[in-house]
């Protein structure tokens, strides 16, 4: 009876062991969620969604006092700057719940993607699938958007990177559909998720492009017919993006792109020390292509290498984010052989079911236990209850100035304040379409400079029509020093722990 018992919930947990799996990532990210502890590039996108809801037909730079587009000017953040608009919350609460959305997403594409790639595995694979995905890297793993490992995952989960890929995945699931049926009507579905894949995510199409491609082989006795068609959606699908309102894309993909080079150049660095337990998934990539040469996952890595490759070879360094997409297929491979061996240890044995969920559950606890301290602590620590608000300390910014005031502040700052007070002189990321962002850079570092002359100062001031000044006592070192030589041009208005807000006087300089 008891054994009857273990065998129908083994059954019921090997069956629901994925979904599972991303109940409790869902709630351990739903709870950091609630903390707020939001750094770096969320500030970026929740910038641009408060300017698109201020002013969504016509927005100026949603950082900077320049009627300039801003290359995150995406469908992904006009709709969540909308949902602000329309419901009033902030932009950093709707970007904020957007994570939850975009986590689902990502796990229903994911879902659909092993359908494609291991349909008659499906629950073991991605069960595997999604822990490798979390947990199997080497060292120092990057941290970038993209990068999928529990340690990043909380916090990328808002960025339009977390809903551009899991969107490629529902997207590649529906072409699966259309190969199925042979029912050339849901190329126009492709085709819109493509053109706002392409828009939101421009690394993130590389991936879809190439999934596109490699299912064309199953289409068997029309390849050819096949590949035209694909090919003919996504060339559509970048005329279309050309006509997009908020951002001249063609600027973007011509030129203006090469400014995130540099950033990104990490992606060439320490490959194999932070990818070397994925590696094992090439040979096995390799059987699986002699398995089934039509099978999608060596020719989408196949193809995602070359992009990579030159990116290296050209400099263009942007394009090494796509090993990324390429360790994910690695995961993927991995996974689809890890569930096999899981059968096969368990096939000749009295209750194998229940053999094969304690097996599933012991490489799962195995796992974390192998990588706990570099991704499963950083999210565990972070899901605690704090017992303040990580924001409160930038609240102020709304009381003193407006979206449209122009504040000078340290670079470390220049991240946050625009979604809170205005505009800001120089933004501590890469900016497309703002020929002096340099400049501008270079001018901050110099008005904060203890040995600039009073004359320097005055004159920037005067050139960015500067009304506020901030201080971040503990991003400067010597914040002291600075303060009194900001006594000649403005006044003290907001003493806080960390910031020391000072409003320009008028009288002191003549302003533009």
């Amino acid at each position: 009876m008891k054994s009857d018992i273990f065998s129908r919930l083994a059954a019921w947990f090997l069956k629901y062991r994925y979904w599972l799996l991303c109940l409790v990532v869902i709630i351990l990210v739903s709870f950091r969620i609630d903390n707020s502890l939001w750094v770096g590039d969320f500030w970026e996108h929740s910038s641009v969604i408060r300017e698109l809801a201020t002013h969504p037909l016509n927005p100026q730079h949603p950082q900077l006092l320049l009627d300039a587009p801003s290359a995150f000017n995406s469908p992904y953040h006009l709709v969540l700057a909308l949902v602000s608009r329309w419901s009033g919350y902030s932009a950093v609460e709707v970007l904020a719940r957007a994570g939850l959305f975009n986590l689902l997403l990502f796990f229903i594409g994911f879902y659909l993607f092993i359908g494609i790639v291991a349909p008659k595995e499906r629950p073991g694979v991605a069960f595997y699938g999604l822990l490798l995905i979390m947990l199997l890297w080497g060292a120092a793993a990057w941290n970038f958007s993209g990068f999928y490992n529990l340690r990043n995952l909380g916090r990328i989960a808002p960025y339009p990177s977390m809903f551009a890929m899991g969107l490629s995945m529902v997207t590649l699931a529906l072409n699966q559909y259309r190969l199925q049926t042979r029912r050339i009507i849901w190329l126009l579905p492709i085709l819109f998720f493509a053109t706002i894949i392409l828009l939101t995510h421009q690394i993130t199409f590389f991936f879809l492009a190439a999934g596109l491609a490699a299912m064309s082989l199953r289409a068997r006795d029309s390849t050819m017919i096949d590949l035209l068609e694909v090919g003919g959606v996504l060339l559509t699908s970048l005329v279309l993006a050309l006509l997009w309102p908020y951002y001249p894309f063609l600027r973007l993909l011509l030129g203006e792109s090469a400014i995130y080079h540099a950033s990104n150049q990490d992606m060439y660095n320490h490959v194999l020390i932070r990818t070397w337990p994925v590696l094992i998934g090439i040979p096995l990539l390799v059987l699986e292509g002699r398995r089934d040469w039509r099978s999608p996952l060596p020719w989408m890595f196949g193809m995602l290498l070359g992009v990579y490759l030159f990116g290296w070879i050209t400099g263009a360094y942007s394009y090494g984010r796509v090993i990324s997409y390429m360790a994910v297929i690695l995961q993927v491979t991995i996974a689809i052989y890890l569930s096999q061996l899981e059968v096969k240890l368990f096939s000749s044995v009295k209750s194998p079911q229940f053999w094969q969920a304690a097996f599933s559950i012991g490489f799962m606890l195995l796992l974390a236990a192998f990588s706990f301290r570099p991704f499963v602590s950083p999210l565990l620590e972070t899901v605690a209850p704090e017992d303040t608000n990580p924001l409160e300390k930038y609240y102020f910014l709304s009381q003193y100035t407006g979206q449209y005031d122009v504040i000078l502040t340290q670079l470390p700052s220049s991240m946050v304040v625009p979604t809170f007070g205005g505009k800001v002189v120089a933004y501590d990321r890469p900016l497309a379409f703002v020929p002096d962002a340099m400049q501008r850079r270079q001018d901050v570092l110099r008005f904060f400079n203890p040995q600039t002359g009073e004359k320097e100062r005055e004159a920037i001031l005067k050139n960015y029509g500067v009304k506020f000044i901030l201080l971040e006592k503990n991003e400067l070192s010597d914040w002291e020093t600075v303060r009194p030589l900001l006594a000649p041009f403005s006044e003290l208005i907001y003493r806080g722990k960390r910031f020391l807000l000072y409003q320009v006087d008028p009288k002191a300089i003549a302003m533009p």
